[in-house]
């Protein structure tokens, strides 16, 4: 019979021994995932997404790393911002489509 430990100690017996890294955490809306600051700023233009990328995706930098991250879910945008341009390129290709088909035909151009 196994005897149990007598001190009470608050360890989790279901935690994973190896120790957690801490290069990116979420920890909640406006706090920074990587350095765990809540100082941060929303630009207003990104080379990703002009105007309305950052403000669509909620976008905050960080003012102590520099980096980006969600400021309403407190993590990475870096999925949404690959998601983001993948569908600015699949927009701007369907209207050419059409442009090419449809509309210069239409009016003789083609």
């Amino acid at each position: 019979m196994s005897q149990r430990p007598t001190d009470n100690s608050l360890e989790n017996p279901f935690q994973s021994p190896v120790a957690p890294s801490n290069e990116y955490e979420v920890r909640g809306p406006g706090i920074c995932p990587y350095c765990g600051q809540s100082d941060f700023e929303r630009p207003v233009f990104t080379h990703w997404g002009g105007f309305v990328g950052p403000w669509l995706l909620n976008h905050a930098v960080c003012r102590h790393c520099q980096r980006g991250f969600n400021a309403g879910s407190g993590a990475s945008n870096l999925l949404n911002i690959i998601l983001y341009q993948i569908g600015s390129v699949v927009l701007v290709v369907a209207a050419l489509l059409i442009c090419i088909f449809y509309v210069l035909p239409g009016w003789g151009l083609l």
